[in-house]
């Protein structure tokens, strides 16, 4: 017998007016169905940070003894914790082969570690000290971050198979201002620089392009993860104050905001266009991942504007994978079809 799988979804008007803006305009903001994610035992807090083509999700959560990093598999939360580590265990990225990668931390400071099927491997960059990995792809490179001196933090590009080190500076940025994020299958990394207030960027191995969101203030971008069809993912601050996060699809910045969030934040995005970060309310961090909705044509919903039944704004119901969801609020009647990629939550 076949299990039926079920996504619990809430109807709102921001979601209805998100769904309409798409059907307006080709380039209004493509809507998210969002997934909360809270570790059970988390008592302060969780992160999500990365997500690999299969939607497991790696990032960290908080309780009473420190920080642990976490990997999520749609089902099951595993806990991460780095042999060595007396203060803390980050993850940050994790690939299609379960692969991790983060940071613990002990009395010497940082250091840098892969995890796979079940044993730490640590990375200190030689070059430096304060190690962090922040990303991983399906080819065994990894991106991170090390210290110099007194002199800031510069990225790294490493290589598992032939244990290589390769040190990333942005020629601009101001000294040991070089920060690295993320990588993907053609070793293309982001990350973001500071040089007059904070820059995003993507590095193809040899030269940075350079983004600002345009409605970054002096704060600035930070770009964080990234996948292989030119979408990436990170936050700016506003001319407020205020930090927003944003998707980059190869054109065009849209805005992701998740319902019901006092700040929304995006860490890391796969390709399939969804993305994990964490979301803040009144209750605290939550980790979440958006998948992006698939909205049928005006014509589309016309011709099916009759068929019952009838979800009111407001209700939550259980959604069949694939299933289509009918919409019907005061002012119109609306199609919304949930067509998550590969089938799988």
């Amino acid at each position: 017998m076949t299990a039926t799988k079920f996504l619990n979804v809430t109807v709102t008007p921001s979601a209805l007016v998100a769904c309409l803006m798409l059907q307006a305009s080709p380039s209004s903001a493509t809507p998210y169905a969002y997934t909360t994610l809270n570790v059970p035992s988390a008592t302060q807090g969780t992160v999500a940070y990365g997500i690999n083509a299969g939607g497991q999700v790696a990032g960290v959560f908080y309780d009473d003894k420190g920080s642990h990093g976490f990997i999520y598999n749609g089902t099951d939360y595993t806990t991460l914790d780095a042999p060595k580590a007396t203060n803390g265990t980050f993850a940050y990225g994790i690939n299609a082969k379960g692969q991790v990668v983060g940071d613990y931390v002990d009395g010497t400071g940082k250091h840098g570690f892969v995890y796979d099927n079940g044993s730490y491997t640590t990375l200190d960059n030689p070059n430096g000290f304060d190690t962090n990995a922040t990303g991983i792809n399906n080819n065994g490179q990894v991106t991170g971050n090390f210290r110099i001196g007194t002199t800031g933090i510069y990225g790294f590009m490493y290589d598992l198979a032939s244990n290589t080190y390769t040190t990333l500076s942005h020629p601009k940025a101001s000294a040991g201002n070089t920060s690295a994020t993320g990588i993907n299958d053609n070793r293309e990394v982001a990350g973001f620089i500071y040089n007059t207030g904070a820059h995003g960027y993507v590095y193809d191995g040899k030269e940075y392009t350079i983004f600002n969101v345009p409605l970054a203030a002096l704060a600035g971008t930070f770009t964080y993860g990234l996948n292989n069809t030119g979408q990436f993912v990170g936050v700016y601050y506003d001319s407020k104050g205020l930090v927003n996060s944003f998707v980059f699809d190869g054109s065009q910045y849209e805005p992701l905001i998740s319902p019901n969030a006092k700040t929304t934040l995006a860490n890391g995005i796969n390709d399939s266009g969804q993305i994990v970060g964490y979301t803040t309310n009144a209750t605290g961090s939550h980790g979440f991942i958006a998948r992006p909705m698939l909205v049928p044509s005006i014509a589309t919903q016309l011709a099916f504007r009759n068929l019952q039944p009838v979800y009111k704004t407001g209700e939550t119901f259980n959604l069949t994978l694939q299933e289509q969801i009918r919409v019907r609020t005061q002012a119109l009647d609306l199609w919304v079809a949930v067509m998550l990629p590969n089938g799988e939550l």
